[in-house]
């Protein structure tokens, strides 16, 4: 009788546990695919955020570049006026000057250029569109800027600065002017590239372009202008 007793004490013991071994293990099970699924989920919306981040960038940047080249060639098709030629051939002629002047500003602002001026073989600012305006370029002498160089070497400049005249940011885009073979000044179309960053902000995407030396000189927090992307050498920073 005791052994009876016995045996329905270790069946109903068995039971028990059999049923608490089989809830663990069908709470392990839902646990193991919860986790999957979550680990799957997780996945799908990180390469979903790629995919759209990736598409994203492609139009930013197909958009920036299309603004830019909008003004690629302008220096050029300027440089080929006679009387831009002229100009810098007989800056003793008052008579060029002020025509080459009308004619900048009236081009700055069908374009909606910043600035676009025209520079001698020395640098030497000889007409501008903004020459009737409260900060003019006339005058000044721009002949450090890799821009310039670049013109006066017979290439096509490209170089985004900090204006040290009128302290704007701008992008800028120079030709040489040639008569013959020979290089007689530069022609300068200068954009203020703030209205392009305007369009960034509000947006859910935050934007930043760097220069080849990782330094931010566009974004779409105005904070993070002017910081680098890693530790420059106190040799470039210098430079820069």
């Amino acid at each position: 009788m005791q052994f009876d007793k016995n045996l329905r004490i270790l069946t109903s013991m068995y039971n028990l546990i059999s049923k608490n071994i089989t809830k663990v293990l069908i709470g392990a099970v839902f646990l193991g695919v919860f986790v999957f699924s979550f680990t799957q989920i997780e996945k799908y919306f990180y390469f979903r955020a790629a995919e759209n981040s990736e598409s994203s960038l492609s139009l930013i940047t197909a958009s920036l570049r299309g603004e830019l080249n909008r003004y690629d060639a302008l220096p050029r098709l300027i440089s080929d006026y006679s009387f831009i030629k002229t100009a810098l051939l007989k800056t003793e002629n008052a008579a060029f000057i002020p025509k080459a002047n009308r004619f900048l500003k009236s081009l700055a602002e069908n374009v909606k250029a910043s600035d676009i001026y025209i520079m001698n073989s020395q640098g030497l600012t000889i007409a501008a569109s903004n020459y009737n305006g409260p900060i003019s370029f006339i005058g000044r002498n721009f002949r450090y800027r890799p821009y310039f160089i670049d013109a006066m070497n017979g290439r096509m400049g490209r170089y985004f600065a900090l204006g040290s005249t009128s302290l704007k940011r701008g992008y800028y885009f120079s030709a040489p002017v040639k008569v013959s073979d020979n290089i007689i000044g530069v022609a300068v179309v200068k954009i203020s590239i703030d209205e392009i960053e305007k369009n960034w902000r509000g947006n859910n995407t935050e934007i930043i372009v760097t220069d080849e030396h990782g330094i931010i000189f566009m974004s779409s927090r105005p904070i993070w202008l002017f910081n680098s992307l890693t530790n420059l050498p106190k040799k470039l920073l210098k430079e820069l």
